[in-house]
């Protein structure tokens, strides 16, 4: 301990004017020095920042520790080595340190650029061991990258005259920022749009003109060529119609043009920018273009994106119709007549024709007279709904895309006969057609013993009437009413030679419509045949012998 000497100064006892001989009190001596003094341990001892997208932040953590027992640690300086890069910067500077404590120092990296960065870091202090320290930091170069969506942009076959906008997202996908140095509408094969060689021309050949090689088609005389377009003769011979000098005559886009924006702003990592296409196809634009995206990234420079409009080959147009004036009333029996001669092909292609139904009553059995013409017909076998539907195709096969439909609504008007036969004289069958609500064998029942029954109020209107001979029995009813009715066979004999082969045959306006046919055994008593629903003149089969 230190000590008053007689002039009132104070004496440590280890650098006083006593003489200190013991080697025990030079080693106390030494270690109260040290103790004294703090020390400084710095982790890490270098920084890499590694890859950090231009514009984002990164930061990492220096820890600064003094393992000194007692003494507090001095910090008098942390700042950025001269030249270091100003994209380096640190924070939360301790003033000192405390005896066996830390403190965190913040050190953080906001690149500007791609390029790679360099600094260090000095650490000032009073530290005994090593009062300065220099941490060096460092980062790695970035690089752009670019990804464009959707991969493919299809603005629909739209009407010559239409519009139809899409959008292109172009985003930077890497970690430096992405500069879009062009974007363009590329298209080529027709006369006027640019190409690089003669295959690239659908029209013409690969000519230069006054604005570049262009697809330009053979002509004579100036009359020839259209407005913006003069005949000239190029270094080959090739006479074409060229872009007039001094002139610049819009080049065909097929209906596309970008609409905004013309530039795009360089992109920091994670940022996107949306470009329009506009589509408006005049009556001659067809086929597809391609949006173009150059850019800084070194892996794509160049991204294409297929645009699709209306095909080079549009699909022909069905037009399905009457061929003449609609037949009134439409019965069973009638003849349907249809053209499909008003449909077309829009390049002028001969066009083939195929008819089918999407439709028809159930039962029915209606078919084309030829389904492979452009003008058809067909018969009305029962009543109900008929819709008959045409496509047609071009000479490369392709078919029409739109619905062309003729629809045909079949009454089955005003007369309904039943007719039965059978194929054994020795069995006595007999047929029964009984009103909606009716039992079997009641007044509401025609057959044999009740030949004439009166279904209606006033007249016979409405009325049936039953005639029959030995293998065979009708009944006939006009203008039925509403309901539904039931058709049956009652066996009043069976002849014992064997089963009976009957046939029963259903008609609308004198045309058949059904025929049902059984053997019935000997043992049966009954055939149900079917049931009549009118006026709509649908037919349900029963078809059971009990």
């Amino acid at each position: 301990m230190p000590r008053l000497v007689n002039d009132g100064r104070l004496l440590h006892p280890c650098f006083g004017l006593a003489v200190v001989a013991a080697a025990a009190l030079a080693t106390s001596c030494e270690k109260e020095i040290l103790d004294a003094r703090a020390t400084v341990t710095v982790s890490p001892s270098s920084i890499a920042f590694g890859k950090v997208a231009t514009g984002q932040t990164r930061s990492i953590e220096l820890q600064l520790t003094n393992d000194a027992p007692s003494a507090t640690l001095r910090v008098d300086r942390i700042a950025l080595a001269e030249g270091s890069a100003t994209v380096f910067a640190v924070e939360q500077i301790p003033s000192e340190i405390p005896a066996q404590t830390s403190a965190t120092v913040v050190v953080t990296y906001t690149p500007d650029d791609a390029d790679p960065d360099a600094g260090a870091l000095e650490i000032d202090t009073d530290a005994l061991d090593e009062p300065y320290v220099t941490i060096p930091l460092s980062s790695e170069r970035t690089f752009p990258a670019i990804a464009v969506r959707p991969a493919t942009l299809d603005l629909g076959n739209i009407e010559s005259g239409g519009r139809a906008t899409g959008t292109i997202r172009i985003e930077s996908a890497g970690d430096a920022t992405l500069v879009v140095g062009r974007l363009s509408l590329r298209t080529a094969g027709f006369a006027g749009e640019a190409c690089f060689r003669d295959g690239d021309c659908r029209e013409g050949r690969c000519t230069p003109s006054a604005s570049g090689r262009i697809c330009a088609v053979a002509c004579d005389t100036p009359a020839d060529c259209t407005a913006g377009y003069t005949c000239t003769t190029d270094t080959s011979g090739y006479r074409a119609c060229r872009e007039a000098e001094g002139t610049t005559a819009p080049r065909a886009r097929r209906g596309f043009a970008i609409t905004s924006p013309s530039a795009v702003e360089p992109l920091l990592p994670g940022t996107a920018a949306v470009v329009e296409i506009l589509y408006e196809p005049g009556a001659t634009d067809r086929g597809s273009a391609q949006l173009v995206v150059e850019s800084n990234d070194a892996n794509q420079p160049s991204v294409v994106v297929p645009i699709l409009g209306r095909p080079d080959n549009l699909p022909p147009v069905a037009v399905a119709a009457m061929d003449g004036a609609a037949p009134d009333p439409i019965l069973p029996g009638t003849r349907i007549a249809l053209t499909g001669e008003g449909s077309r092909d829009p390049e002028g292609e001969a066009i083939t024709h195929r008819w089918r139904f999407v439709r028809r009553p159930e039962g029915s059995r209606a078919a084309f007279e030829d389904p492979a013409i452009a003008k058809t017909a067909f018969t009305v076998d029962r009543p109900g709904t008929y819709v008959a539907a045409l496509e047609v195709r071009d000479e490369r096969g392709v078919s029409s895309t739109n619905d062309a439909r003729v629809e045909v609504e079949a009454s089955a008007g005003t007369n309904v006969r039943v007719a039965l036969s059978w194929d054994r004289p020795g069995t006595d069958l007999d047929l029964h057609f009984v009103s909606p609500g009716a039992a079997f064998g009641s007044l509401g029942d025609c057959f044999f013993d009740n030949p004439t029954p009166d279904w209606r109020p006033a007249g016979p209107q409405g009325d049936p009437i039953f005639s029959g001979g030995a293998t065979d029995e009708s009944i006939v009813v006009a203008d039925p009413f509403e309901g539904v009715y039931t058709v049956q066979v009652k066996v009043v004999a069976a002849s014992p030679e064997g089963p009976t082969g009957a046939t029963l045959r259903v008609f609308f306006e004198d045309v058949p419509v059904a025929a049902f046919f059984t053997n019935i055994p000997v043992t049966a008593d009954a055939w149900d045949v079917v049931t009549l629903s009118w006026p709509a003149g649908r037919l349900t089969a029963l078809d059971t012998i009990r």
